[in-house]
């Protein structure tokens, strides 16, 4: 009988752990949804008035001003998946201002092995600002000015695998373990300037994002997003810094 009540009482807080967990995951999932929508409306907001009032200043010089042509192409084949924003996107991109949004998710599990054989799912959501200060308020060539921000919600097995595997560098950033919010990762000044033999140099101030930083030197590490998300192959290529 005490077998039996022990294993019940076992059942019972199993079954409210698991409750618990799916109510913190719905939870960081609304307010994941709520703060990038309106990341994404201010953000929006902000690169039309700006182009907006550019263009305004641009139109009273020039005498003739060209038409911003709408393309509608199909949701499959679209280089983004929201499209050209019936022009609005590309009219960005022409006066000096490039936005990009990216949601990723993740579901991963420990199989075996380190500290503890778990499930959990996470993600984050990008928001890129890159503006080319040359198109937008003509300044110099080459100067521009970049935002990186973050938004992560949910979990990681990153501590569930050991502290030297970190299957997960996505995760990581805007910081790692059970952290749910959007902060800015990366902040720069960027002014590209001709040197020898037709190459580029560049000098950039301001906030680097670290993971940035490596995928500017070696484009395949995607961020951790579009190729290895292990750690380890970001870790070996530090030592060429």
């Amino acid at each position: 009988m005490k077998v039996k009540e022990k294993f019940m009482i076992l059942a019972v807080k199993n079954y409210h752990r698991e409750r618990n967990v799916i109510k913190r995951h719905k939870s960081a999932a609304r307010r994941f949804f709520h703060s990038s929508l309106l990341t994404i409306i201010c953000l929006t907001a902000l690169a039309l008035v700006v182009a907006g009032s550019t263009r305004v200043a641009h139109a009273q010089n020039d005498s003739q001003v060209q038409d911003v042509s709408v393309t509608q192409d199909d949701i499959w084949t679209r280089d983004k998946l929201t499209g050209d924003w019936w022009g609005a996107r590309k009219y960005l991109s022409d006066h000096g201002i490039d936005l990009q949004f990216r949601l990723s998710q993740y579901i991963q599990g420990v199989a075996s092995g380190g500290v503890k054989q778990d499930g959990e799912y996470g993600g984050t959501m990008d928001y890129r600002v890159n503006a080319d200060l040359h198109k937008l308020l003509g300044s110099w060539e080459g100067l521009s000015v970049n935002m990186h921000a973050r938004t992560r919600f949910g979990q990681d097995v990153n501590a569930d695998a050991g502290a030297f595997v970190l299957p997960n560098a996505g995760m990581l950033m805007p910081l790692p373990g059970d952290y749910d919010g959007t902060d800015i990762t990366g902040l720069t000044v960027s002014q590209f300037f001709p040197l020898f033999y037709g190459r580029l140099g560049n000098v950039t101030v301001g906030k680097l994002d670290v993971i940035d930083l490596v995928t500017g030197f070696f484009p395949n590490v995607g961020y951790g997003q579009e190729g290895f998300w292990n750690v380890n192959a970001l870790v070996s290529a530090l030592p060429w810094f």
